[in-house]
């Protein structure tokens, strides 16, 4: 089985665009999204209407659990506020419906082979997975949901991290740079799983 992961999209319709454009390419069908869609560009609706029609299988980031509850309990950070409130006062009511109620994380079966999806770890949006998380860590994250690969957001920079049987992929921000894109790969065909983080460039369109 081949499965494709996004990382943050951070409201970057070009850049998600690109990497499901070259998703398609290359045949994979299987797409998760491990949160944090909407906040940071100001094309916040077109990328969740673009995950929908993608049939991107998505869980709630922190960013994204922070913005439906905005205007209860705004953050404290300045540029993360005029960003959040930018994307509250322009998306639908229906779309920040839909933010609230995706799941903080999911856990399924698919070709005899445990998945969990998750932004940051499995017990909080909040603490980020990353290369330079300790080995101890992971394997309580691994206890916790004993799945045969841990699908985690939030980190900037992609990873991947093998704890006894678990495979921890970390496919890094989809809008890794201004005209650069990049999302991951998992290849589980192989007695030796493979993952890889493949990038893609994309036109970066000027917004009044």
């Amino acid at each position: 089985m081949q499965l494709a992961v996004l990382g943050d999209i951070n409201g970057n319709i070009c850049a998600l665009e690109a990497v499901l454009h070259a998703i398609e390419e290359a045949g994979i069908l299987t797409i998760f999204h491990t949160g944090n869609s909407v906040v940071g560009h100001p094309e916040g609706a077109a990328v969740l209407e673009c995950l929908q029609a993608a049939q991107v299988v998505c869980v709630q980031g922190d960013q994204d659990r922070q913005l439906v509850r905005f205007g209860k309990k705004p953050p404290r950070d300045a540029a993360l506020h005029a960003a959040m409130q930018h994307a509250y006062e322009t998306l639908h009511s229906t779309a920040l419906e839909h933010l609230r109620t995706l799941p903080k994380k999911r856990t399924l079966e698919m070709e005899e082979l445990s998945i969990a999806v998750t932004h940051g770890s499995l017990t909080s949006q909040a603490e980020i997975l990353s290369a330079e998380t300790s080995s101890m860590r992971l394997q309580r994250q691994r206890e916790i949901v004993p799945a045969d690969l841990i699908l985690c957001g939030g980190a900037p920079t992609p990873f991947y991290r093998q704890i006894a049987n678990t495979f921890f992929v970390g496919p890094g921000w989809v809008d890794e740079a201004p005209g650069r894109a990049r999302y991951a790969v998992v290849d589980t065909e192989e007695e030796m799983w493979s993952v890889d983080f493949p990038h893609v460039s994309y036109t970066v369109e000027e917004h009044s």
